[in-house]
């Protein structure tokens, strides 16, 4: 069985296991501020007609039934990426009556962290937001009620809509469950990449022949303001507002993640380091260096994020964490509040040198 496995899915299928969940991810980041980063993708139309491609991880999803649910036979989607669902559920809502799915990586079973955290209190169907537990919530987030408001609701489109998302909540196994798009897909996402990077290049360079900052002087590593307020981790959001028509992506919008403390020459240095590897190298060896050339930007702090990777690398090596994890004579992977974590780069040991012991005589001794 592989390590990991791919599904599409509506986000409106699955269900919160948290009452409750906070305005900022565990970087500091805002989580409203992501939902914008959000890209869709056209579908084939066959279960979907849009694709979501989140700045962040995939969540996890699994079929679950909860200790105290009125029906004792009813078992659901359910998640413990609360916050990063809580996006994707407001993207899709956004564009309802549209079909949209998310790209979701399956666990086969609860090893007890499911049925420790969840406590709420709707069965997953809504979740309260704000900034602590402490104070009063700022609102309660339903998708039902949100599209609700929505004046198709009640058309076909809509009725249609709402169909493929009880069958997605029906689905009783992760077969049932729809495959990821396939290469063609796939390459048309490499191609709106390829572009977003070259446009991203030509702004920098736009941008520093523009300011010349005297000696000392950075500037800030995104031109928008939502990805100045926070760095990135697991759970994450870029800042730049979304432009974006239903078939077609304007990737030159969109912005990489970077550290808010690195300047534009830093970004530059760092992206010329990651597209100029050897062409001889394996993709574990890439990998590495991409992940060795994160990290060793001042403004990193342990983070570490390969926007490609569940294209170029997931297939052959896993997920990210358990790559990392699995190279402990490159990396030393330190676990944070929840999900989160943290990487160090193991450093060579230090050459020993004898040192040196006085005797009585006046001589030395190693």
């Amino acid at each position: 069985m592989p390590i990991y496995e791919e599904k599409v899915i509506s986000p409106f299928a699955i269900h919160f296991t948290q009452e409750h969940i906070k305005t900022h991810f565990q970087d500091g980041r805002v989580v409203e501020d992501t939902v914008p980063e959000i890209q869709l993708n056209p579908s084939d139309g066959k279960d979907f007609d849009l694709i979501l491609k989140a700045p962040f991880p995939n969540i996890e999803i699994l079929r679950w039934e909860p200790p105290h649910c009125r029906d004792r036979e009813a078992k659901n989607w359910y998640t413990l990426d609360n916050r990063r669902l809580y996006c994707l559920q407001r993207m899709a809502a956004e564009h309802w009556p549209k079909r949209v799915g998310a790209v979701v990586d399956i666990l086969y079973s609860d090893t007890g962290r499911v049925r420790k955290k969840y406590d709420s209190t709707t069965e997953g169907r809504s979740v309260t937001i704000s900034p602590s537990v402490k104070v009063p919530a700022l609102r309660r987030w339903d998708w039902r009620v949100q599209i609700a408001q929505s004046r198709l609701v009640g058309q076909d489109e809509a009725v249609k809509a709402m169909e493929a998302v009880n069958r997605d909540c029906a689905k009783p196994s992760v077969h049932d469950l729809c495959d990821v798009p396939g290469p063609a897909f796939e390459t048309m996402l490499k191609d709106q990449t390829a572009d977003f990077v070259s446009s991203l290049a030509a702004l920098l360079s736009t941008t520093r022949d523009q300011r010349q900052p005297a000696e000392g002087e950075g500037i800030a590593a995104s031109p928008t303001e939502s990805t100045a307020a926070s760095e990135g981790s697991a759970e994450s959001s870029q800042g730049t507002p979304r432009e974006a028509a239903v078939t077609k992506v304007n990737m030159s919008s969109k912005l990489i993640w970077k550290p808010k403390s690195a300047t534009t020459e830093e970004i530059s240095t760092l992206e010329d380091k990651e597209e100029h590897l050897p062409e001889n190298s394996s993709l574990e060896e890439e990998a590495i260096e991409r992940v060795r050339t994160q990290l060793s930007h001042p403004g990193q702090k342990g983070f570490v994020w390969i926007e490609d990777w569940n294209e170029r690398y997931q297939k052959e090596l896993g997920n990210l964490r358990a790559f990392l994890e699995s190279k402990t004579d490159c990396f030393v992977v330190k676990p944070g509040k929840g999900r989160g974590y943290r990487v160090e780069v193991v450093q060579p040991p230090a050459k020993q040198v004898c040192g040196k012991r006085w005797r009585k005589s006046g001589k030395t001794a190693c």
